[in-house]
């Protein structure tokens, strides 16, 4: 890549898993060096493949790959004095360090903020966690189906009472996170334009979670007392709901706004007897009345006489807003997902073709970063070492001493 929006900048990433490698992949992607250090057995997420029954090879690793795509990467042992030599070597010239790494095992190593912050004074000090710096859980660690997931409320309150529990994409919470870290990062580095200091940014999947589920939580809390997850027969609107098909496929109907849009979905399902009925005036009527259950019902008896397909058709012929619930299997064949560059083709070493997704954020003027393979543990070490002024035989040296792998 010749010309994108964060050239020159120099990240070092101590990150384990998903959500602090998947933003540095995102500072990957658009242009900054970013130096992925991991142990000598490296990242425990290069064997995460293997829950899927996918391929953890060097080169064939399409998980991996997902978070840790353009970075360079290399081995450390930091609990020598090499090692970290090594690494605070990488720091001087570092514009970003990001870690999940605990606090008190940063400390440990000389690694922590309050440490580094004098020595370097220009770095963004990134540092992620479960539940947050502060409070009794500060030290607590946490994936993502603990502190982003059950920890706030969806795994329970998405599902019908007494379902088993919603478990969603592997690290579908770590990602969404990920996300929040970029956006810390690099609205720390505009902070650093205007004042020439660095500090520390700080976030967690408990927060995150918290955030992103804000309207649930409010609704929750008195006066709404709102209960999840809401009645299948009482929807606020029975146009805004979803209803299976004649053939088992699910169709999800959209029509916000309900003073324009529900008329024009009772036309099309074939109910122009209810448009003018004062118990579907507004949601409000609905729900007082109690007609909205009898209504749900008539509206779900109509979809299931055609299948997903004839639905379809109608629904697009009269410019309504809807989807078909599709399947994650279905994604890899989504004409609009290859036509805006957010699925790539890549062949892994072993020969499997994946269709892998893309950051779909674009930056027009700019280049992108395209997926490539990832190697094995330490496989830019003594590329990166060589920059740092290390002589081939010093690398060879720690290498025979396991501080680098």
């Amino acid at each position: 890549m010749t010309n994108t929006p964060l050239a020159g900048l120099r990240v070092i990433e101590l990150g384990t898993h998903v959500a602090v490698p998947s933003s540095a992949r995102l500072l990957a992607e658009y242009g900054a060096d970013v130096i992925k250090v991991e142990s000598l057995i490296g990242d425990d997420w290069r064997r995460s493949g293997l829950n899927v029954n996918l391929c953890i090879d060097d080169y064939s690793n399409p998980v991996f790959t997902i978070q840790n795509n353009g970075k360079r990467l290399i081995a450390l042992d930091l609990k020598t004095e090499k090692g970290r030599e090594v690494l605070l070597k990488l720091l001087q010239d570092a514009d970003v360090f990001v870690s999940n790494v605990r606090m008190n095992s940063l400390k440990k190593l000389g690694l922590d903020y309050d440490t580094l912050k004098d020595r370097f004074p220009e770095l963004i000090y990134c540092h992620f966690t479960g539940y947050g710096h502060r409070g009794p859980d500060a030290a607590r660690p946490g994936f993502d189906i603990a502190a982003f997931w059950s920890r706030v409320g969806p795994r329970v309150d998405w599902v019908e009472p007494g379902s088993f529990p919603i478990r969603a994409s592997g690290g579908y919470g770590d990602m969404v996170t990920g996300l929040l870290i970029y956006g810390g990062i690099l609205t720390a580095l505009i902070g650093r334009e205007k004042t020439g200091k660095g500090t520390l940014v700080t976030n967690s999947l408990f927060g995150t979670s918290m955030w992103v589920n804000a309207q649930s939580i409010v609704c929750a809390q008195p006066p709404a007392n709102h209960e999840m997850p809401e009645d299948i027969d009482r929807p606020g609107s029975p146009v805004v709901h979803d209803y299976r098909c004649k053939d088992g496929e699910w169709l999800a109907l959209v029509g916000i706004g309900y003073a324009k849009n529900f008329p024009r979905y009772a036309k099309v399902l074939g109910m122009e007897d209810v448009i003018d009925d004062p118990r579907c005036q507004n949601e409000a009527t609905l729900a007082e009345s109690g007609y909205i259950v009898d209504l749900t019902r008539r509206v779900r008896s109509i979809m299931l006489t055609k299948t997903s397909d004839e639905w379809e058709r109608i629904f697009t012929d009269a410019d309504l807003v809807f989807s078909r619930l599709k399947h994650f299997k279905d994604v890899q064949h989504d004409e609009q997902a290859w036509a805006n560059d957010y699925l790539e083709e890549v062949t892994f070493a072993n020969g499997t073709k994946t269709a892998m997704p893309r950051p779909p954020l674009h930056l027009k003027g700019y280049d992108q970063r395209r997926t490539e393979m990832l190697g094995g543990i330490g496989q830019h070490t003594d590329q990166v070492l060589l920059e740092l002024g290390y002589a081939q035989e010093e690398i060879d040296n720690m290498r025979r001493e396991h501080a680098i792998q």
